[in-house]
């Protein structure tokens, strides 16, 4: 048997995310420990009959960026929105390039990132076409405080309660869609069935779903025989790239669910789209259109491939990267902005 001798923190793990903490955490005082981010998001120990505050002595919690937030909410994780209580958390909505630009507007931003934070990570979150979650407060009066301050400054904020954020970022996933004058008829890989009624408020994002993944290349190379004689030499190397891919995607959202339809162009064995002319190009293009038309609301994203927006897509495989969590995370945002924070309220238009 061999007994190994290491620090008390060597191999730990984080309680929410489950991944390495390395040498930097937040400790509660039960034992448990968590990523300085997790702690940011979710701010209290998630060890059942503990709950304590993870950092009690902060008014505000700037939290981290959209891929890193989104890869904390996807599906595997399953946590518990009981332990959101009343907090909330401050989305700023991406403004004007004038406004983007002002150096006020990000000292502003700045200022309610808090100690640690510069003009330069404030104009990074200033500068992108997607909302960007900036802090966590206690209280939703807390929030609104932040949303006061961020508007005197030109810029567009909202408040939203973290248990809307804390729900697992999940998706329908069609292979077939059909779309009839007064419903889009969805099929899943397993047979469920499932419409949007396009007589009814729905929001449309049209935006990229891209994949990095590194790829690893062995390569030989034979060598020639010199004057001297002797056998020829060969080398081998490993060679690594990073291998992107893209699909066009539609995220349909209906005003009670905001758990939205995702329908990928190479994902989808089946368009149908009475009156088009039946190349499978053509029927996702004319597919597209009519979502957009008769949406209550629209959103495009550009700069889907942003750094920001990417997060890893499998579990211990760091090097995989996708954007669709972010993007996930910033549908909901706009869900929300678009319903006034849920079904409490439609905003139309």
């Amino acid at each position: 048997m061999t007994i190994r001798i290491g620090s008390a923190t060597q191999g730990a793990t984080c309680v929410y995310c489950h991944d390495a903490l390395g040498k930097v955490g937040v400790s509660c005082p039960c034992g448990a420990r968590y990523h300085e981010d997790c702690a940011a998001v979710f701010g209290a120990c998630a060890i059942p009959g503990c709950g304590r505050p993870l950092a009690a002595d902060l008014e505000r919690w700037a939290l981290p960026r959209l891929g890193t937030l989104a890869q904390l909410l996807r599906v595997d994780l399953e946590v518990n929105p009981a332990l959101a209580g009343s907090s909330a958390v401050v989305c700023l909505h991406t403004p004007p390039r004038a406004v983007a630009n002002d150096p006020r507007a990000a000292q502003a931003v700045a200022n309610v990132l808090g100690p640690g934070h510069a003009a330069f990570d404030a104009r990074l979150r200033l500068n992108t076409d997607f909302p960007e979650p900036l802090v966590r407060t206690a209280s939703r009066l807390a929030a609104d405080q932040v949303v006061g301050e961020l508007q005197r400054a030109g810029l567009v904020a909202q408040a939203v309660g973290l248990a809307d954020l804390l729900k697992p970022l999940e998706t329908r996933d069609p292979r077939e869609v059909e779309l009839l004058p007064t419903q889009l008829s969805c099929v899943g890989a397993d047979g469920e069935r499932w419409a949007h009624y396009l007589d009814e408020p729905y929001l449309v994002m049209g935006a990229s779903v891209f994949h990095v993944s590194r790829k690893h290349d062995r390569r030989y190379s034979t060598g020639h025989q010199g004057d001297r004689g002797g056998g020829a030499r060969s080398t081998r190397s490993l060679h690594s790239h990073e291998v992107y891919s893209r699909d066009p995607a539609v995220f349909v959202y209906s005003s009670r669910d905001p758990v939205p339809s995702l329908l990928q162009r190479e994902r989808l064995r089946t368009i149908h789209v009475p009156g088009s002319a039946g190349n499978r190009a053509e029927n996702w293009l004319t597919l597209v259109k009519r979502l957009e038309r008769g949406a209550a609301h629209n959103v495009t994203i550009r700069g889907a491939n942003s750094p920001a927006l990417r997060a890893p897509s499998r579990p211990g495989y760091p090097s995989d990267k996708s954007n669709l969590l972010g993007l996930l995370l910033v549908g909901r945002l706009h869900w929300l902005q678009w319903t006034q924070g849920g079904a409490r309220g439609l905003k139309q238009g």
